[in-house]
């Protein structure tokens, strides 16, 4: 792991892994040059949807488009608590009003070793004893291929290292929706962790101090098509969900 950099604008942003996220969901976006923000904005995979005409980034940049953002989408591969801790650490030249972020799925769901290693490792800034790398199950794919998951079992003391670091007073989290119980994907099966595991985030994100936290009523087929993406119905309740916190335009 190492200090990368990626330069939008006039301003240098410092993140903490080995590279960036290849995949087409990685953007970034900020009307202004100034590093005086009213909104950070820094989310995973979820932000963006091929699948959907809808998305977060289109969101915000319309919501805030009269105000000083930045917007930060799935810089890591991985992007967990650790990498925003981590950003903010490296950046500390920037200022901001808000910060907006859908954190904690990445760091519970079930993963392939390397990616388990990869949140691992992310949280050596953070963390004075190691976490432990915990096996789950086998999961046969569509492919028919039997893949190993694990998960990254994170000390106890975790979710108050994370309150001490984070800015709980300008902090607005939009948790993991809860899904259907029983319910099915036709484009991608998930392993029975996957549901399992959806719910500790759930449950350890609502540990998390912040001004708001943002909870959901149970996500089905028609709010999300992977049990990870959204379709335009899912976007749909998050940005009903965003504009009720009117002090966000303040």
């Amino acid at each position: 792991m190492r200090k990368i950099s990626l330069k939008i604008k006039n301003l240098n942003l410092y993140f903490y892994d080995e590279s960036f996220n290849q995949n087409n969901d990685f953007l970034t976006s900020t009307n202004t040059k100034s590093q005086n923000y009213h909104v950070l904005i820094f989310l995973d995979s979820r932000g963006f949807s091929l699948k959907s005409k809808k998305n977060l980034i289109a969101f915000f940049k319309k919501k805030f488009k009269k105000k000083k953002y930045l917007i930060i989408s799935r810089p890591l591969e991985m992007t967990t608590w650790a990498s925003l801790i981590n950003f903010l650490k490296l950046n500390k030249k920037i200022t901001y009003k808000y910060l907006i972020t859908n954190m904690g799925f990445n760091d519970f769901t079930p993963k392939k070793r390397k990616l388990a290693l990869n949140v691992q490792k992310q949280t050596r800034l953070l963390l004075e004893k190691r976490t432990k790398i915990e096996y789950l199950e086998k999961y046969t794919d569509k492919k028919n291929i039997k893949i190993n998951l694990y998960n990254v079992n994170f000390s106890k003391n975790f979710v108050n290292i994370l309150n001490s670091q984070l800015p709980s007073k300008k902090l607005v989290l939009i948790n993991t929706p809860p899904l259907k119980k029983k319910i099915i994907f036709t484009t991608r099966a998930r392993p029975n962790s996957f549901f399992k595991m959806i719910k500790a985030t759930i449950k350890f994100n609502k540990k998390i101090k912040t001004l708001s936290t943002i909870n959901f009523l149970t996500f089905d087929n028609n709010d999300t098509y992977d049990g990870v993406h959204y379709t335009n119905d899912g976007y749909t309740k998050i940005f009903k969900a965003l504009n009720k916190l009117i002090f966000l335009n303040k």
